[in-house]
């Protein structure tokens, strides 16, 4: 076929060439070109016209693309607008020209078994199929060759690790919270709608004692902005939870766990936007894009806009003119919350000198109406909280810098400011009206009023290295160190006190070396971590007593260790056993309180605890299940005791907490999956009464109040990849999850039957999304909550109904 271009005729088009008389043998020459080369388009286009297009999407049986597989077929004849084979791009995606008629399509691609299909197009028609293909493990002498997921890998590794791949939540609006909240072990309480602040439970501990991190970068001190609740999930690729051991390259002092957070890391091109509208006013769009130019040098963006207003009805308590109080549904009034954020990267990949190499600028805000007291007991009109981070961060991989060491490195800094608003005299009710009368001094929240604003600057930095000497054995060493630096200021603080309490800067430097071997014995069956490490602090900021402020510093040095197996009793089924000493450090806020409310205490010592995990898994094309046993002592528990004159923190308690937890997901046909989890977790005090600030052993192994200590979720998802003349997919899913009642205070405390509990909850919701395959557009809709049921994470704090 010839093809009209500017280079076949550098100054004619065709038009010209007619228009114009012909003169001389030049002219002649380039007037039968030019009919030649028309009358060659005229036939490509008929020849275009007498073929169809048959597109495609070649994946997995776990439904992850595959790119690269040979797609070909042999009965084209004489065609010159038809390709006889093609290969699947990074999206999986194939097209093939063909003549109308019945074609025999075939796959090849090492690893994977191939196969062919049938294929009938009529003429122009535009045909979409799926390929779906197994894996063809074949044992060469011996070697064997396998592919493994990520989360298959995390799942393997020695200790108790869960791995959630959150692809596919791409085309649903759920949060990390609800795609976390579905994992055996883990327990989050809210304080409300969206942006609401979060609490975790992971089997036996909570609060400060599970530490966070975004691609490995502690997310300590890093404020709202950057709270797993909010984060949204088409920005992430997996999410590692760590029940137990920690390993040493995530740099952390958690006490039993650890949730990991991996940012989208393809080694392809791709574009996405997202845009949802739910009950509450509720609006999240995203936009994330990466592009490769040639083979080294990437950009990519990532960026989102949420707003809602969470006015969803509580039951709250009425007032009326006589002093009686009614409980009846009304809408929250200030509960309004918006997230911003962007991240953009510039990087290199594969390079004689890095196998990665960025730097990253990210920019977060959020906006936090506060429309109540703790116990929903007080409505709040005015009270409001803002936060900002600027960031940069460099990441540096090398592999094989010398020969099989391997290096890791990254430094990370942020600036933080922050805005507490809380400054008018009026009093409102739940209605949202105000009240006629109005306050002397201060605001809704504080007797003295506030309007502080802080700035603090974070550093968080670390260098791992790897080296495999042997085939069976690999020695890593990592150091990970986070400088923290706050000041703020507040002038009703000065105001009231005739200083501002908040002027004085508060410092701490958090440095945690660690030393591990891994090792590979009996051909690989069994895998073993063990780690050493070693925690070092040091704190400096200002004591007040009698209002007077005193400079003091403290430095604290301790070590922990940990070591955890891997058994393969045969290839589907394998054994998983940890033992880890963990230790948690005091943060600035438990050593110098808060320079308000709450006492500085220089005396306390780092949390200790012994935790223990066993588990059995079966992992199989069909089946996935696991059955763990978990065991936590935990001592120098850093509480905050109250009084009539303020809080401090103290190490008053001990605990001691024993579980089972359960999770299996079966896949009886490829269209269809169930899955379900069930934690059993028995948290008792092992408090006496010289450490525990009470004057007897009254309340000496019982169970701790104000947690769930039984709760389980459930699921099935359904989808097909062909419908609607095979140019859509769609996935219909169905989750439900039980939390068993629990006391609020203690058991042992008063007549059972009066006592106050948070009741059994059982939540159901349900979702469908279509998707199609030409242009990549999805469709989704979902109902949470799908009985309006009332639900509560603390006691009397209820969440949204049904949305």
């Amino acid at each position: 076929m010839i093809e009209i271009s500017d280079k076949t005729l550098p100054n004619y088009n065709i038009i010209e060439i007619i228009d114009k008389p012909i003169y001389g043998k030049r002219r002649l020459m380039n007037f039968l070109k030019a009919i030649l080369m028309l009358s060659s388009f005229l036939l490509s286009v008929q020849a275009f016209s007498q073929t169809a297009t048959i597109n495609g999407c070649v994946k997995g049986i776990d439904g992850i693309v595959i790119p690269g597989v040979i797609v070909f077929i042999d009965s084209i004849t004489n065609c010159n607008a038809c390709n006889k084979s093609c290969t699947s791009d990074n999206n999986g995606l194939f097209k093939l020209i063909v003549q109308p008629g019945k074609h025999r399509l075939t796959t090849s691609m090492l690893g994977y078994k191939s196969l062919s299909k049938t294929i009938t197009v009529k003429q122009n028609e535009v045909l979409f199929t799926t390929i779906v293909l197994n894996e063809n493990t074949k044992q060469l002498q011996d070697v064997e060759v396998i592919a493994k997921t990520n989360v298959e890998e995390q799942k393997e590794k020695p200790g108790n690790i869960s791995a959630i791949n959150t692809k596919e939540f791409y085309n649903s609006t759920q949060g990390l919270n609800e795609v976390l909240k579905k994992t055996s072990g883990i327990k989050i309480r809210q304080s409300g709608g969206y942006g609401s602040g979060s609490e975790f439970f992971l089997n036996g501990v909570s609060g400060k004692q599970i530490k966070f991190f975004i691609d490995g970068i502690p997310a300590d001190n890093l404020g709202t902005t950057q709270g797993i609740n909010i984060i949204p999930v088409e920005q992430t690729e997996r999410i590692d939870i760590y029940k137990g051991a920690v390993p040493i390259d995530l740099g952390s002092d958690a006490l039993g766990g650890a949730i990991n957070i991996i940012t989208r890391n393809e080694r392809k091109d791709y574009l996405d936007v997202s845009t949802s509208y739910g009950s509450f006013s509720t609006t999240k769009n995203s936009l994330n894009f990466k592009k490769y130019f040639g083979k080294y040098f990437y950009t990519s963006f990532a960026g989102s806009y949420n707003y809602t207003l969470n006015n969803y009805k509580v039951d709250a308590e009425h007032t009326d003119e006589q002093g009686q109080i009614t409980i009846k549904p009304t809408e929250r009034f200030h509960n309004t919350f918006i997230y911003q954020n962007a991240k953009a990267e510039v990087g290199f990949v594969n390079t004689k000198w890095c196998n990665k190499f960025s730097i990253q600028g990210s920019y977060a805000t959020t906006y936090d109406e506060i429309q109540h007291n703790v116990i929903m007991r007080q409505a709040y009109g005015k009270v409001n909280y803002s936060e900002k981070l600027i960031g940069t961060t460099i990441k540096y991989q090398k592999f094989n810098l010398l020969k099989n060491l391997h290096v890791t490195a990254f430094a990370n800094y942020n600036k933080v400011k922050s805005l507490f608003v809380d400054t008018t005299l009026s009093i409102y009710l739940w209605d949202g009206s105000i009240a006629p009368y109005k306050r002397n001094k201060g605001g809704e929240i504080s007797s003295i009023g506030s309007l502080m604003t802080t700035k603090a600057e974070v550093l968080n930095s670390k260098v791992a290295l790897s080296y495999t000497p042997f085939d069976f054995l690999k020695i890593s060493l990592a150091n990970t160190s986070q400088y923290f630096y706050r000041k703020g200021n507040d002038p009703f603080s000065l105001n009231f006190y005739g200083f501002d309490y908040y002027q004085f800067p508060q410092k701490m430097l958090k440095n945690i070396g660690g030393l591990a071997a891994e090792t590979k014995l009996f051909k690989g069956k069994l895998l073993n971590t063990t780690s050493f490490k070693y925690y070092f602090s040091s704190f400096s900021g200002h004591k007040l007593e009698d209002l007077i402020a005193t400079p003091v510093s403290k430095k604290l040095h301790f070590s922990g260790y940990n070591t955890a197996f891997t058994y393969f009793i045969i290839k589907p089924l394998f054994l998983k056993a940890s033992y880890e000493q963990a230790v948690r450090l005091p943060d600035e806020t438990e050593l110098f309180g808060d320079l308000m409310l709450t006492k500085p205490n220089l005396s306390l010592l780092p949390e200790i605890s012994d935790n223990v995990n066993g588990s059995i898994v079966l992992h199989t094309r069909y089946i996935d299940a696991e059955a763990t046993y978990f065991y936590r002592n935990v001592g120098n528990i850093i509480y905050l005791q109250t009084s009539q004159f303020g809080t401090q923190y103290q190490n008053l308690l001990k605990s001691e907490t024993q579980g089972i937890e359960g999770a299996i997901k079966l896949k009886p046909f490829e269209c269809l999956s169930i899955d379900g989890n069930i934690t059993y977790q028995n948290l008792r005090n092992k408090s006496e009464a010289f450490n525990s600030g009470v004057k007897s052993d009254r309340y000496y192994n019982a169970r701790l109040p104000n947690i769930p200590y039984f709760f389980c979720n459930g699921g099935t998802n359904f989808h097909l990849d062909s419908i609607l003349k095979k140019k859509f997919a769609m996935q219909v899913y169905y989750n439900v999850s039980y939390v068993n009642e629990y006391y609020l205070y203690w058991a042992v405390d008063g007549d059972k039957s009066l006592k106050n509990f948070v009741p059994y909850q059982f939540v159901n919701s349900t979702g469908i999304s279509l998707n199609h395959h030409q242009t990549g557009l999805s469709v989704s809709f979902e109902v949470s909550n799908l009985m309006n049921e009332k639900v509560y994470d603390n006691f009397k704090v209820q969440l949204p109904g049904r949305a």
